[in-house]
């Protein structure tokens, strides 16, 4: 993952990734980049705010989280693409990863997110032991109005359950559009009940069309931090129609 685009005088991490043959990794230590980069005129950049606090973890399956929220203080529904980097004490980067938001965000709104497909921190201990630092970007290239913009709906008959290694969310998506809608999405986040610190987060795709007034079943399964404790946390469930 990689910037699609990147101010004059800016700079941004990236990360590319190799399949090696099986031990014989450490025998690959030269590179050489090449870059190809084309210019363009100078983007709009909006009133896009994530959070200044993250939260990250590990998972029970050793993969890495890290969870923010994004705050839209502009008077558009935005559909947007973020990149995040993992730097060590040095500033060496040592991942990156990106995402596009579950669904568009509207004006005044916020969202959360979770950066969970990453490379050497889904990999390496040593990658995990040296991480100290992040700095979350926004890709303007990518980021636009919404065509379509997602219209809230309810759940019900949730329920909720935590094996040890993840939590599952189910229900029921109840269309109060007032018309009849191409899909919906569901979010689930969690919250840790005593600090109200955002701590996991995830979302599922209901697949339509649902017609108006239909109810329609969601599973929405979150992957917490390998010590999670379900007795303290609390959860959201917000729908969106399409």
């Amino acid at each position: 993952p990689f910037l699609y685009y990147l101010k004059a005088g800016n700079s941004a991490p990236f990360r590319v990734m190799f399949d090696v043959p099986p031990g014989q990794g450490a025998d690959f230590t030269d590179t050489r980049l090449y870059l190809d980069a084309q210019f363009t005129s100078q983007m709009q950049t909006l009133n896009l705010v994530p959070s200044q606090e993250h939260y990250w973890y590990l998972d029970a399956y050793e993969k890495f989280h890290l969870i923010g929220t994004l705050a839209n203080n502009t008077e558009s529904t935005l559909n947007v693409r973020l990149l995040a980097g993992i730097f060590d004490d040095a500033g060496n980067c040592i991942d990156v990863a990106s995402l596009y938001l579950p669904v568009a965000i509207s004006p005044g709104g916020s969202l959360p997110y979770d950066f969970d497909l990453w490379g050497a921190l889904d990999s390496s201990r040593d990658a995990n032991q040296n991480a100290t630092q992040y700095e979350i970007y926004i890709d303007w290239y990518s980021t636009n109005e919404a065509y379509l913009k997602p219209v809230p709906i309810t759940t019900q008959d949730n329920t909720n359950a935590f094996d040890g290694f993840s939590a599952s969310f189910s229900g029921n998506v109840l269309n109060t559009a007032g018309r009849t809608l191409d899909s919906a999405t569901v979010i689930v986040s969690l919250y840790n009940q005593t600090t109200g610190e955002l701590i996991a987060t995830d979302y599922t795709y209901v697949t339509g069309p649902i017609a108006d007034g239909e109810l329609t079943p969601y599973t929405a399964y979150l992957y917490p931090e390998a010590e999670f404790e379900p007795a303290n946390i609390e959860f959201t469930i917000y729908a969106f129609g399409q």
